[in-house]
């Protein structure tokens, strides 16, 4: 079986950390996050939460989206 994490909110208005894009995407702690790879924008060092929410949406498989929430956040759960 799989082990299956807590959900994580994720705003599409606010920047994330590197680490943060890792725990969204099921990368292990360390691995090289490339958010140009991704398709991902960086703003002062940072990747923000519309673009995160777009990658999931299409293209993770380590991840799904759960809920959709009115303000455009989204709940996120590490498969």
């Amino acid at each position: 079986m799989k082990k299956i994490t807590k959900s994580v909110i994720v705003s599409p208005k606010k920047d994330y950390t590197h680490d943060q894009v890792r725990k969204f995407l099921g990368l292990k702690k360390g691995s090289s996050v490339c958010p140009s790879k991704y398709g991902m924008s960086v703003r002062n060092g940072k990747v923000h939460g519309s673009d995160v929410i777009a990658y999931l949406s299409k293209h993770c498989r380590a991840a799904k989206i759960g809920r959709r929430y009115a303000s455009g956040s989204v709940t996120v759960v590490a498969r």
